[in-house]
């Protein structure tokens, strides 16, 4: 049964994919449990050669090519209709996960039942992979959270300002 869903769009990041690929499909979670759905959005560099390269390798992934380019809003619209997850997350063609991120992500979603989402912090890198900033979500000064909820019925995106009043820390 899958239950979670890793949405990644794609626009000519051809020189990250793979990574970002490698990432999500070396996940500590049984490959059942956990999908990997990610939208060409009509790239024009080398990507649809590096996606073709995992296209029917990985029973967990599915490829979507778009037929123009709709803009990761529309894009990532488009992965969270065919999601067969309970829960889904985003990660940008450019990043790359822990090998344990879905099970961190769950333990905190699964335990809580009055969470409605999470997100997690993270480093901003360069091409070495030396570490230039980390970013603390709880420290930003009415930083916006996107929290979504997945039912049978729609998709649903709520905005929370947090009202959090440390100052950002880096």
């Amino acid at each position: 049964m899958i239950i979670y869903s890793i949405i990644v769009t794609n626009f000519n990041y051809g020189q990250f994919i793979d990574r970002c690929l490698r990432s999500c499909l070396n996940q500590s979670l049984n490959k059942e449990h956990y999908e990997i759905i990610v939208v060409d959005d009509k790239s024009t560099d080398n990507s649809i050669k590096r996606l073709q390269d995992y296209q029917d390798g990985y029973s967990n992934l599915k490829i979507i090519y778009n037929k123009k380019n709709l803009g990761v809003a529309a894009s990532a619209n488009r992965a969270i209709k065919l999601s067969k997850g309970k829960y889904f997350v985003r990660v940008d063609a450019d990043d790359y996960i822990s090998s344990e991120f879905l099970v961190i992500l769950g333990q905190y979603i699964n335990n809580d039942k009055s969470i409605l989402g999470v997100a997690c912090d993270y480093y901003l890198i360069d091409q070495k992979k030396k570490r230039l900033k980390f970013f603390h979500l709880k420290f930003f000064l009415y930083h916006v959270v996107f929290y979504t909820i997945k039912t049978n019925f729609q998709n649903m995106v709520i905005i929370i300002q947090s009202l959090d009043t440390e100052k950002k820390r880096s």
